[in-house]
């Protein structure tokens, strides 16, 4: 199966630089670059990646093997998202997303020091663990962890880690294997 980049797709640029360096993007087998999408310059996709139309995938960002970017998805730079991953949010800077993840909400720095220089200041951001679901409109902050199996509600605030196998729901944590609402996998 060969690659497929749309025409008003662009690949290569970097927005910090106003450069196109389409030779910087290494593309797996049956890549599909939407219309309008933006692949920023040393992104690497795996094999049947999906980017869909108005989504960006900024600078030095990895994205493993059949995951979707989708919903106008904001994927900033230096970001690892592992294989067979849904993405329709926006994602910060040096997020972790692991493998079989859904995610349609928000994660965000922290902004200890609002005041500080943009684009020199680093501040750590969240890891998403393998097979984490987190539910639209929710917002993850700062350098926490969603643990691996976990499920954040549609809506929610969360600014501390999550264990693994757990639900997110009202403000709460809750093991999973003691949940008695309503949840299907």
């Amino acid at each position: 199966m060969s690659n497929f980049i749309h025409p008003t797709a662009v690949v290569g640029y970097s927005p910090m630089t106003q450069v196109t360096d389409e030779c910087s993007v290494r593309l797996g087998v049956g890549v599909v670059i939407s219309p309008f999408a933006l692949i920023g310059v040393g992104c690497v996709l795996g094999d049947g990646v999906f980017v869909d139309v108005y989504c960006r995938v900024s600078d030095h960002t990895t994205v493993g093997a059949n995951t979707r970017i989708i919903n106008s998805a904001r994927v900033n730079e230096y970001i690892s998202i592992g294989s067979n991953s849904i993405i329709a949010g926006t994602v910060t800077e040096r997020t972790t997303i692991g493998s079989n993840v859904r995610f349609f909400g928000a994660v965000v720095h922290t902004q200890n020091n609002p005041q500080s220089d943009w684009m020199t200041t680093e501040e750590p951001s969240a890891t998403l663990a393998n097979g984490c679901f987190v539910g639209s409109g929710s917002v993850i902050i700062g350098d926490i962890t969603i643990g691996e199996n976990s499920y954040v509600s549609a809506g929610e605030i969360v600014r501390a880690s999550v264990p693994p196998d757990s639900i997110v729901y009202k403000g709460r944590i809750f093991p999973r294997n003691e949940w008695k609402g309503r949840l299907s996998n």
